[in-house]
This record gives structure tokens, sequence and C-alpha cells, in this order.
């Protein structure tokens, strides 16, 4: 339950910072701003947080591209322990730091 929580929060941001760039000349909002940004632009409702135990949502963003991810611990996700959305590839996956899972 708290990776499927994990997935919808960071698909939600994901969403929030796609739709940050359309109304500013295609920026991302940037590591510096984070994701309060998204919800002071009205982007984002709320910023979510994550499940008890586990690690905090990592934002990093430039104005041409951002990253959203945070931990996964179900089984199934051996190997590939986040969760995790890239603005460049427009692709959100299980990730182990350098590839999406299969």
């Amino acid at each position: 339950a708290n990776d499927s929580r994990v997935q919808k929060d960071i698909s939600s941001i994901a969403n929030a910072g796609e739709a940050y760039a359309a109304t500013h000349n295609g920026n991302y909002a940037t590591t510096a701003q984070g994701i309060g940004t998204l919800v002071t632009s009205g982007d984002l409702k709320v910023s979510p947080t994550a499940p008890g135990g586990y690690s905090t949502y990592a934002y990093s963003g430039t104005a041409a591209s951002f990253t959203i991810q945070g931990q996964l611990k179900s089984k199934k996700y051996t190997g590939y322990g986040l969760f995790r959305y890239n603005s460049t590839t427009g692709r959100a996956c299980a990730w182990n730091g350098s590839a999406c899972q299969p």
C-alpha cells in the first residue's frame, strides 16, 4: 500500500511540474525552488510527504528538466528501490540508480 502511495505522489508531483512548465515558458521549478513552488503556483494542491519509514521525496531540477523520486520497499522492486520521474523522458518507473525496471 505504501509503495502505491509513493507512486501516486510522485506522479502527482510530476504532473504538477509539467503543468508549471507549461505556464512558465517551458521552464521547470529548480531544485532551489522545490516542490513548494508547485504548491504556491497552484499546480499542486499540497506537498505530499513520504509514508512513515520511507525516505523523503527528492526533487532535483533546472529550468530545462527535473526529476522526482521516492523510495520503494516491496519485494517486487528488489534491486529497484526508487520510483522516479524524469521530465527529459516523460517517464516514471522503478529505478535502480541507472535504469528503469524492465
